[in-house]
């Protein structure tokens, strides 16, 4: 990893947000994962309007409208791969199906799904997900295999290829998984544990062991209360961010100078009503942040609405 003068300072983030718009969800439904991709001009989320299916709502880069989408698959991982739309994994999106996948569905706009590359070696619901372009390939870990036990395996996709790698460190629902400046960043749901690894190593690791190495947590769980889903992480340029839904909501940056997380400030909306965060960046710069909200009416009903965010970030530094 090049060695940037940021790495012996400390940071001073400042974020600017500004309310974009809110959106009231379809029926009962709400987000159900990390997942939120920007991908020409358009900004995707999966949204999970019945217990029984899931979809892709669509916002134009502006929010000004959004659309949505069926997709052919639930409990699936979502990325970003060669340009395109990806659903990894999952199970049919169908009433009750209890079979679980492990096909590649791709789509350049969310519409028109297909199966061209193959599929991994394992079967998985609800797994994790991420793509990387240097070296260009697809890393897919944990979710449960079709017997609903936990899975620890790593795959990856090269070209036209699959390759298993070094497994997880850890056997459990893994909530957080994605790549910061060439390092591949994960946790475990059960513990408050923080792993890493440099993903060029990893994907040369068929062989090698000990690749995986603690790293530092934004300490933000309570084991008698909140587990890993109440925390998103995102990269935005040289800095690793958190967004936890633990006591205040807090926004964190890594500080590699002191090895620790340090609070830059709190969510725009008020935390004992967020229930999930998704981030994604645009190629502005600008960091979009979609807050699902609950409130209660009357005889006790809920309903989803997602307000929307955008911060400009300002990062001072001093030793």
């Amino acid at each position: 990893m090049p060695f940037l003068m940021q790495d012996i300072l400390h940071p001073l983030a400042t974020l600017h947000w500004k309310t974009v718009t809110t959106v009231r969800a379809t029926d009962d439904g709400g987000l159900y994962s990390n997942y939120c991709i920007y991908l020409k001009d358009k900004i995707y989320i999966a949204v999970q309007p019945t217990l029984y299916s899931d979809c892709l709502y669509a916002f134009s880069a502006d929010f000004t409208k959004f659309e949505i989408l069926p997709v052919p698959v639930k409990d699936f991982a979502f990325v970003s791969y060669r340009s395109q739309l990806m659903l990894v994994g999952g199970r049919p999106n169908k009433l009750w199906a209890k079979v679980v996948c492990n096909t590649l569905w791709m789509s350049k706009a969310g519409e028109n799904w297909e199966q061209f590359l193959p599929p991994m070696k394992t079967c998985r619901q609800s797994p994790l997900a991420v793509s990387t372009g240097n070296p260009e390939c697809l890393i897919v870990a944990g979710g449960k295999g079709a017997a609903g036990e936990y899975l620890n395996t790593v795959e990856v996709l090269v070209e036209k290829e699959w390759f298993t790698v070094q497994p997880l460190p850890a056997t459990s629902y893994i909530c957080n998984f994605l790549v910061h400046r060439g390092i591949l960043i994960t946790n475990a749901d059960n513990e408050n544990s923080w792993y890493c690894c440099d993903v060029s190593a990893l994907i040369e690791s068929h062989k090698e062991t000990g690749l995986w190495r603690k790293c530092d947590s934004p300490k933000y769980y309570d084991e008698h209360y909140y587990g890993s889903d109440t925390l998103t992480m995102v990269s935005v340029g040289n800095h690793l961010m958190a967004f936890t839904l633990y006591e205040e909501a807090a926004v964190k940056i890594l500080s590699p100078s002191i090895h620790a997380w340090v609070d830059v400030g709190a969510l725009p909306s008020p935390y004992h009503f967020v229930v999930v965060v998704v981030c994604t960046v645009l190629p502005t710069g600008e960091l979009v942040m979609i807050c699902e909200i609950n409130y209660k009416e009357q005889r006790d009903m809920f309903y989803h609405t997602f307000f929307v965010y955008k911060a400009s970030i300002t990062c001072k530094y001093q030793v």
